[in-house]
């Protein structure tokens, strides 16, 4: 049979290391990459040409004296390309997919390209100087911050807190968390970049996130990169110092009060958990490029399954490190997750159904939803449901 690798393949550095540069080959379109060492670009490069559909696969594995490449070699990239999803003629494998794709189930995609190309102004808020001037002026706003500050208004408005104020701040906590995203979507546009789709997912079945796809990121220069992924956390700083301001002028003891301190806290636990680098958040990548190491999530997953295995693996003692502190964590969410769904059942169940607990009951409701809707779409063949893309 004869294959054809994607039209659009290219060449761009990754990383420039002491060790050796990093490139990578693939599809800035589709956004399918290959990481290949300097030492091996060239060779990659020259068996990536021959699969152009015109050479048979079946003679370009036989082993030829003559020929420059082995067919194990030819063969061994040519399975890679095609995990990589840059064989057009060829299915594409689940693997083409991160580690976290291919354990998250998603519930939604949202295109979003369109309305990234009528904000190339709003972009300009990325500048250096302006991101600058910014933060100082956040350090000015919040110089006297105080978390007993914010512990103190949530006290003392708790007894005028009602249901409706619980889902304003739901309703706020999700704005936050989509202009985090939209600010990573400016900050590439800035960069040249087109968002294309804003999907919201499950990873292992029980951890709701977000996240834009912006494809291309890889082929920009790695100050870029950091740029792209430092957005969200340089807008929830904004938002924490102009939150922070309003609530110098909210009452003590009113709702307006609780939300703003509230949606303070939202913000910070959103910084928090993006700086860090134990899930496939912003602070990971940020590590992983100031680090020039790529993949290591998805390298210390694969190598912990070949140890598991007793199969030959590199499951060195840094990726056993990260690999043991992202599972706890994930441990830790886990059970979390079942105490605060078992605290909303059992609630129902001992004071029976009312709006208080449909509000407790109701992060669970949006994940279910979907998940139902698309098994019914799967079944009736309506709909089939969204696949993870990377």
């Amino acid at each position: 049979m004869k294959h054809q690798v994607v039209d659009d393949i290219e060449t761009w550095l990754l990383f420039r290391r002491r060790a050796g540069d990093l490139y990578i080959v693939g599809s800035r379109y589709g956004d399918n990459y290959l990481v290949v060492p300097k030492n091996k670009l060239s060779a990659v490069q020259e068996v990536v040409s021959l699969f152009d559909g015109e050479h048979d696969i079946e003679d370009l594995l036989k082993d030829d004296p003559k020929a420059k490449y082995t067919g194990k070699q030819i063969g061994d990239l040519f399975l890679r390309l095609r995990e990589a999803g840059l064989v057009k003629t060829a299915k594409v494998s689940k693997k083409a997919a991160s580690e976290v794709l291919q354990h998250s189930i998603m519930l939604f995609q949202v295109p979003v390209e369109r309305a990234f190309s009528y904000v190339t102004t709003a972009a300009e808020i990325f500048r250096p100087w302006v991101m600058l001037f910014s933060l100082l002026v956040c350090a000015v706003l919040l110089r006297h911050f105080s978390m007993d500050r914010l512990g103190s208004v949530l006290v003392k408005a708790a007894p005028v807190v009602e249901v409706r104020d619980i889902l304003f701040f739901w309703l706020g906590f999700i704005a936050i968390a989509i202009l985090h995203e939209c600010a990573h979507g400016l900050a590439a546009k800035r960069c040249g970049l087109n968002p294309s789709k804003l999907n919201v997912a499950l990873y292992l079945a029980f951890i709701p996130y977000i996240y834009l796809q912006i494809p291309g990121i890889y082929t920009l220069p790695p100050k870029r990169r950091l740029l792209v992924w430092s957005a969200g956390i340089y807008v929830n700083v904004l938002l924490v110092a102009i939150l922070w301001l309003v609530l110098q002028w909210c009452p003590t003891g009113t709702v307006s009060a609780a939300i703003m301190a509230k949606l303070i806290w939202a913000n910070l636990s959103i910084i928090i958990f993006n700086l860090s680098p134990l899930m496939a958040t912003d602070g990971y990548f940020l590590l992983s490029t100031l680090l020039k190491t790529p993949n290591i999530r998805t390298n210390a997953y694969l190598e912990f399954k070949k140890w598991a295995q007793r199969k030959h693996n590199h499951f060195t003692w840094p990726l056993a490190v990260y690999f043991t502190a992202s599972s706890f964590v994930i441990a830790v969410m886990l059970l979390r997750t079942i105490e605060s769904g078992y605290g909303a059942v059992a609630g129902v169940v001992n004071s029976g159904f009312s709006l208080r607990s449909l509000v407790d009951l109701w992060p669970f409701i949006l994940v279910l939803v979907p998940l139902v809707l698309q098994r019914i779409w799967k079944v009736y063949g309506k709909v089939e449901p969204c696949a993870a893309q990377q």
